[in-house]
């Protein structure tokens, strides 16, 4: 009976992950399709194109039943984080997307410590009964508090998704933009999503295509306080339309990815490279230039 019971719940889940896939699939190229050339699949011809399209449908498939199996993950973050080294690296602080947890993190963060970025921690929010501003707000608290502790901590701010709209909303705080060497987003709909429109909770909503969200981080975000990597796949089935995934803001540096699933850029070795290749030049950069103003005469002040 139980055995019976377990079978039948899990065929459901399947088929409700299918099916969601297969909506969002044809969505996405719907509007790809209404976009023309600014579809980031419109210089690939359409027998290509489809075949991408195909391509981040199955690997969608294969992320969201990732993410089934590691969620629990989440409950004890410090079992699977990577243990500092003592070379003085920054800090990664990861944000998740919306209805995630930490455990979004679980590949990358193994990968991350790979290219000598150890010393890591997750930054995790409701995804219900907030909007935008107050959970953007409450995590610049924590963060803060965090580093008014260690003034000399650096860190490096890494963002999958709403996590990646979070980020920018953070570096408007000074003190969080002070202590900041990098930035790096997955996935995000930097312009808002079409889909954000059928989602649940005041959250979600607020990322819908310019939506409320979107106005404030435009109404208030600064000049960008270090280099800044947008990741974005030409088949991400969840921001619609796809020219919703560009930033076009001085400061930042666009990559396209290969054809992976919104929820497969977590998993793929190829954006992880991308991102810590960029952030240990960035950080790199920034002890350069911090050496550099150390080591510069500093002007005699009259007797």
């Amino acid at each position: 009976m139980l055995t019976t019971l377990l079978i039948t719940l899990l065929a459901t889940v399947l088929a409700l992950v299918a099916l969601f896939i297969a909506a969002t699939t044809l969505l996405f190229w719907y509007e790809a399709i209404n976009e023309g050339d600014a579809s980031p699949l419109h210089p690939l011809g359409g027998p290509r194109a489809l075949a991408w399209t195909l391509r981040g449908a199955l690997n969608s498939v294969r992320s969201q039943l990732t993410i089934l199996l590691t969620s629990p993950a989440a409950i004890a973050p410090k079992l699977w984080l990577p243990k500092a080294s003592a070379d003085g690296a920054p800090r990664v602080v990861f944000i998740h997307g919306i209805y995630h947890n930490a455990s979004a993190w679980i590949v990358a963060s193994r990968r991350f410590a790979r290219a000598g970025l150890t010393d890591q921690r997750t930054l995790s929010y409701c995804s219900f009964g907030r909007d935008f501003t107050a959970t953007a707000d409450r995590l610049a608290l924590r963060l803060v508090r965090e580093l008014d502790k260690e003034p000399q901590r650096r860190i490096v701010l890494v963002g999958h998704s709403m996590g990646g709209l979070l980020i920018r909303a953070l570096l408007k705080y000074p003190t969080i933009a002070r202590h900041t060497d990098a930035v790096v987003t997955l996935g995000t709909p930097h312009q808002g999503s079409k889909l954000a429109a059928l989602a649940l909770g005041t959250l979600a909503k607020d990322i819908r295509l310019d939506g409320p969200a979107i106005r404030a981080i435009r109404n208030a975000e600064p000049t960008p306080p270090c280099p800044c990597l947008s990741l974005y796949s030409p088949v991400d089935a969840m921001v619609l339309p796809g020219r919703a995934l560009r930033i076009n803001l001085p400061g930042w540096t666009e990559q396209m990815t290969r054809p992976v699933s919104h929820i497969g850029l977590l998993y793929d070795a190829k954006a992880a490279r991308a991102a810590t290749a960029f952030i240990t030049q960035a950080c790199a950069d920034a002890r350069q230039d911090a050496g550099t103003a150390a080591d510069s005469p500093q002007p005699s002040v009259p007797a």
